[in-house]
């Protein structure tokens, strides 16, 4: 099952920032729908984190945004299925 989760970046600054984005592992059960962008100076781009989780163990990797002239940012990522079980008596 997939689960997925909004991260809003903002650029604060008074000029253009230039960024890629990846995820450290190569086979990892987590994606991001926006790889390389620009955000202009105040501008917030939606990024959508997916998890595709099929297990009950926990999934742990890092998230990299690395922004051109700026700061490189290093997002912890962590993801477990949450199994939910009801009785019923009859």
């Amino acid at each position: 099952q997939d689960s997925v989760r909004k991260l809003v970046m903002t650029n604060p600054s008074l000029i253009p920032a230039a960024f890629k984005t990846f995820i450290k592992s190569t086979r990892s059960v987590f994606r991001i729908d926006v790889r390389d962008g620009v955000l202009g100076p105040k501008e917030s781009v939606d990024l959508h984190l997916t998890a595709h989780l099929d297990d009950t163990i926990t999934h742990r990797d890092t998230l990299h945004i690395i922004v051109s002239e700026g700061d490189n940012i290093i997002v912890p990522l962590h993801a477990k299925v949450k199994l939910l079980c009801r009785y019923y008596h009859l």
